[in-house]
């Protein structure tokens, strides 16, 4: 036992630490909200279950009677999770109803500490074998809806995750399908120790999941801080201003728009007014900048977007931002003054928010890694001054 409440605590204050930096980064706002509630009912439950249940019975009732509903959230805060990180600035108070099932519930506990609830609901509710079939099909349900949403994103990419990298869609999917396992795992373990009270105090390691999970969740975070979108290094307004590079010329076959309204005045327009905004917003800095934000500030459609970067310019939309952030991370290489500056600020700064994305299309246009580029430039440079 003391094992376990070790381990335990020691999840629960790295879900805290985790809380916190995640805090810090600034990512308390949009999908990854829902990430801090999910971290906040494990933490929930990794307390309840290193405290007397003898004590929290006599005590604190009500709060020990919500706990073994509190697997009803994981579901909801996944998909919700999920949901919003693929579509970030679409967010509805509506979607807040998929907590009404853990609402009725919550509410129907609460009233029977005052009332008599009636025989067949409180059966429904405080039975274990009713109360783990609901737990276990929301589990169930929600995070197949997670992975089915995730299985639109590798099917079309450009359409849903348009700003996510291969590393984000890895990580995501990686989360579902472990938080699926472990919360339906805790799920059991928590109907074992029920019907097997006061003995059975093997199934308690089974909580020692949760804190396995945070870990991993804290080693992603330090390994692989894209993911969360973490900006580290200059700021954009850090960052001099100067004229921008020549794009770099990447040629695929046309995507035909036979339907399309376009116009060629009109394409030419929005060709010139794309070259004003690179010149004047360096939009491109910003890791999180998708297409639609593009059209939107270019005053046209996404389709006739698409066709114009397509035919014109004879790029994809990725292909055409990461070629402008190609070319910061080339001037930003060649500063003197930034020659100890780390590879990986530097890829972030120019608006990479993947290290391993950078790294790629760095040495697929250059034939040298970032590291080769900047010290044999800076070795030209040194050797013209001379």
């Amino acid at each position: 036992m003391q094992v376990i409440i070790f381990l335990l605590l020691f999840g629960g204050v790295q879900a805290l630490l985790l809380s916190l930096f995640l805090l810090r980064k600034k990512l308390h706002q949009g999908a990854y909200v829902f990430l801090l509630f999910y971290l906040s009912v494990m933490v929930l439950q990794i307390t309840l279950k290193v405290m007397s249940k003898t004590w929290l019975m006599a005590n604190w009732t009500l709060l020990y009677s919500y706990s073994s509903y509190l697997p009803l959230f994981y579901g909801p805060l996944v998909y919700l999770f999920v949901k919003y990180r693929r579509s970030p600035n679409n967010f509805k108070p509506v979607a807040l109803l998929h907590f009404l099932p853990a609402a009725f519930i919550i509410a129907f506990i609460t009233r029977d500490n005052f009332t008599q609830l009636p025989e067949t609901v409180g059966f429904i509710i405080f039975h274990p074998l009713p109360r783990l079939f609901i737990i276990l099909t929301s589990l169930v349900v929600y995070h197949v809806l997670a992975l089915k949403m995730m299985k639109v994103n590798m099917k079309n990419p450009g359409e849903y995750f348009n700003e996510l990298t291969p590393v984000h869609s890895r990580w995501i999917k990686q989360f579902i399908l472990i938080s699926g396992f472990v919360t339906i795992c805790v799920a059991f373990a928590s109907f074992a120790l029920y019907i097997n009270y006061p003995q059975g105090h093997e199934y308690r390691y089974t909580f020692i999941l949760l804190s396995f999970f945070i870990y991993w969740i804290s080693y992603v975070a330090l390994q692989q801080p894209a993911v969360f979108d973490i900006i580290k290094g200059y700021g954009k307004n850090e960052i001099k201003e100067s004229e921008p590079a020549n794009l770099l010329t990447f040629y695929r076959q046309n995507e035909k728009y036979a339907n399309s309204t376009l116009t060629e005045e009109e394409a030419s327009a929005i060709c010139n007014r794309l070259s004003e905004l690179v010149l004047n917003d360096r939009f491109y800095l910003n890791p999180q900048y998708t297409i639609n934000q593009m059209a939107e500030a270019l005053q046209c459609s996404r389709h006739h977007l698409s066709q114009v970067l397509n035919e014109k310019m004879k790029l994809s939309y990725n292909d055409y931002i990461n070629g402008l952030r190609l070319d910061e991370a080339r001037k930003l290489l060649i500063q003197p003054q930034l020659n100890g500056y780390k590879i990986s600020s530097v890829a972030y700064d120019a608006g990479f928010n993947s290290l391993s994305t950078f790294n790629e299309v760095f040495k697929k246009h250059t034939g040298k890694t970032p590291t080769e580029y900047r010290k044999e430039m800076l070795k030209d440079e040194k050797r013209q001054r001379v």
